[in-house]
């Protein structure tokens, strides 16, 4: 095998398989060195769900979303599968939230929605899915729930018949970069590369560290886990929980995905932390308190903890935008996703292609790594 490539890629996950995709399929010669394995429990892409949305309250992600939602009919289309199950993506408001619906985010995101001018509708209580006791809801009509393991399949699938090269459970233990190029040292190997993506989700900051000969961003994230995340479990076969919207209130923490016949054992709900939705500060409401208030019809059901990948983990930035750019003319970087970087992978993966084609269209300017102080490393 050949050591030396257009592009290496760091990291296996979702986001270096699609970035290694598209370069292939241009004709460049890549590899993708992963630490563990192809989507191992360690990463986001080793789960079984991940919401797909459109109602940000910032124009720019609800942008990016509708985006990336086209880029994912388009692998759907050129694979032949469903990695998108489009059921709608429901946030709920009551007024036992003490919040004024204009308030609220489901309240929020309708308007957002609407200069999006995306496919929505405000439903009133006789108007939501069976099993919801709430006043209102906005339902993103092209929202859904992205299933993990068609679409990791799907992409494992292509690496082969694109014959890309992939290193499983290769710690790299050396970057430097020169006018020349780049050498990897990975063991007792050295691979060499024009470009490089470091794409390892929250080990990022730890790879930058392994970067000689170039000056580097001392990027910073914080990692935080759901407080609580559950599957209700259904007592008999029942379409009920399959049939189900993506569902939130967010405005409280709370989330939920649809029961993914054959891939999950039934309705998925966590909660967590709201980040800086500009509302008043609410506290995180328990999952039990939840259910039974404004879902009771599943409030009795057995439940069981979410483990590995599927609990998700939030590589969160200081100011809450994603990281995703140029460190250097042969160096860009792909990390702090803020627990919604999922459905952006096929548009994030193109924008890394594109760095290391030298093409224009890029990361937004916002997402820079520069935006982080300098580290004092090897320049």
């Amino acid at each position: 095998m050949s050591r030396t490539y257009d592009v290496a890629i760091l990291g296996g996950g979702v986001m270096g398989m699609f970035t290694a995709r598209a370069l292939a399929k241009r004709g460049a010669k890549v590899i993708i060195i992963e630490q563990y394995s192809l989507l191992n429990p360690f990463s986001a892409s080793g789960g079984k769900s991940r919401s797909f949305r459109q109602d940000y309250l910032d124009p720019l992600y609800s942008t990016l979303a509708q985006q990336a939602g086209n880029e994912w009919d388009t692998f759907e289309s050129e694979l032949g599968l469903t990695a998108l199950k489009r059921c709608g993506c429901l946030n709920l408001w009551d007024p036992k939230l003490n919040l004024a619906w204009v308030d609220s985010y489901a309240g929020r995101a309708a308007n957002a929605l609407a200069e999006l001018k995306a496919e929505f509708s405000v439903r009133e209580r006789e108007e939501l899915p069976s099993g919801f006791n709430c006043a209102r809801g906005t339902l993103d009509v092209n929202g859904g729930v992205l299933q993990l393991g068609a679409i990791g399949s799907g992409l494992v699938s292509e690496l082969r018949t694109l014959e890309i090269p992939y290193l499983e459970n290769a710690a790299v233990d050396k970057i430097e970069v020169s006018n020349a190029g780049i050498e990897i040292s990975v063991g007792l190997e050295k691979l060499s590369a024009a470009k490089l993506i470091i794409a390892a989700g929250r080990w990022a900051p730890e790879v930058l560290k392994k970067v000689t000969g170039i000056e580097v961003p001392e990027l910073q994230l914080n990692l935080d886990r759901p407080l609580a995340s559950m599957y209700c479990l259904p007592e008999s076969p029942s379409p009920l929980l399959s049939e189900l919207p993506v569902f939130a209130c967010l405005d409280i923490g709370i989330y939920g995905h649809p029961m993914l016949v054959g891939a999950t054992p039934g309705l998925k709900i966590g909660v967590f932390n709201p980040p800086n939705l500009g509302t008043e500060k609410i506290a995180p409401w328990s999952l039990e308190l939840f259910l039974e208030t404004f879902m009771p019809l599943y409030s009795k059901l057995k439940r069981v903890p979410v483990s590995d990948a599927d609990l998700c983990c939030y590589d969160n930035t200081i100011d809450g935008d994603f990281i995703v750019g140029a460190i250097s003319e042969r160096v860009a970087v792909a990390t702090g996703f803020c627990g919604t970087g999922y459905k952006f992978a096929p548009l994030i993966g193109r924008w890394m292609a594109n760095f290391s084609a030298g093409l224009s269209e890029q990361a937004p300017e916002r997402f820079s790594p520069w935006r982080f102080k300098k580290s004092k490393g090897d320049s």
